[in-house]
């Protein structure tokens, strides 16, 4: 009986920080997911980062509940052709005297506008996507254009002609025959 009254509390304390701690990274975790996801919001055609904002936001509050998520102020800008979001706060903890986890964290995207490679003009009525595996990816210039028949996909990225090397995606030679 005496060594429960001795173990006890200590084991209560270990019980709440380690509850804490997965708290911690739960709420760090959801932050870093929101402001992904907000910046892929801005980063689309058309889109403005005050529309990322209020993406990242609505996550923050659905995800952690509205007390938690007005301590997370996120702020977004366009720099160098980039979305950037932006959060700083302090995760409050719920057990008695121990500190809140601060957080600083960014996300960053590439603008969608800006991603064509530059000087090679998209053909008409190209879609700009193309079908990537994970051997490799089956290219405008990798495809039969007779019978759609896709050519075997070398391992490897796909950076045949007719693919943008940074993103993989098709730049309008031919991309609406693959696939037939």
């Amino acid at each position: 009986m005496v060594e429960f009254a001795l173990v006890a509390p200590l084991a209560i304390v270990v019980a709440m920080a380690v509850a804490q701690f997965a708290l911690f990274l739960y709420e760090r975790n959801v932050v870093m997911g929101s402001l992904s996801e907000g910046a892929r919001v801005a980063a689309t055609s058309g889109r403005t980062t005050a529309d990322g904002q209020r993406a990242a936001g609505k996550l923050l509050r659905e995800a952690l509940g509205r007390r938690i998520a007005e301590t997370v102020p996120v702020r977004g800008a366009v720099e160098s052709g980039l979305v950037v979001l932006r959060a700083d706060a302090t995760l409050p903890s719920f057990v008695p005297g121990l500190p809140g986890l601060e957080v600083h964290m960014t996300a960053a995207m590439h603008k969608e506008e800006d991603l064509r490679v530059l000087g090679e003009p998209r053909a008409a009525g190209s879609t700009g996507a193309a079908a990537a595996t994970a051997a490799g990816a089956a290219t405008a210039a990798g495809a039969d254009a007779a019978t759609g028949a896709a050519a075997p996909a070398a391992a490897g990225p796909a950076t045949a002609a007719g693919a943008d090397e940074a993103t993989g995606a098709a730049t309008g030679v031919g991309a609406d025959e693959v696939g037939g």
